[in-house]
């Protein structure tokens, strides 16, 4: 007799994160113009350990409702929230993206007219380093294509709707 479980799958999560010494290639499927795959907002954490999220409004700063939830010494941040495909794990996932160096290199591509649209090449996106020492990397990778059917398939099976990070707690 012996004893084999049956392999219990490994815990993973709908978002990406990117830690020390990893490097992540996707594809963003996002879009500012469906908030439902794209938003950007303000960011603040309370003592609650919790996050405390409203939307960006062009031209408007900070809400002072969130400035005065953030802990001291720390500042409220500017984020963008999207859908991507995870090319290497085959499948779709929520990215965060706070670091100004990660939404610089990826304005760069989207607004050179060789690369275009996010959704039609692969990002790779690196971190070495830890705390101020984190330094991100941000390398677009040819060709140049639309993304496949498969891809789009997914991603719409998938049912990501960006909004609800603005829900409330009720």
């Amino acid at each position: 007799m012996s004893f084999e479980p049956i392999p219990e799958p490994s815990a993973s999560s709908d978002y990406l994160k990117i830690n020390p010494d990893e490097k992540h290639r996707i594809r963003i499927m996002g879009t500012s113009k469906d908030p439902a795959t794209f938003i950007q907002g303000w960011e603040a954490w309370g003592n609650d350990n919790k996050p405390h999220r409203e939307p960006y409004e062009q031209g408007q700063s900070c809400p002072e409702s969130l400035k005065k939830i953030c802990r001291k010494d720390e500042k409220t941040k500017l984020f963008w929230y999207f859908t991507v495909w995870h090319v290497d794990d085959e499948r779709p996932m929520v990215y965060e993206v706070l670091q100004s160096t990660i939404k610089t290199a990826i304005l760069a591509y989207a607004n050179n007219p060789a690369w275009g649209v996010p959704c039609n090449y692969v990002l790779e996106i690196g971190r070495t380093g830890t705390g101020t020492d984190t330094v991100y990397t941000v390398i677009a990778e040819p060709p140049v294509e639309p993304p496949s059917k498969a891809i789009t398939d997914a991603m719409t099976a998938a049912a990501i709707d960006m909004r609800v990070i603005f829900k409330k707690d009720e």
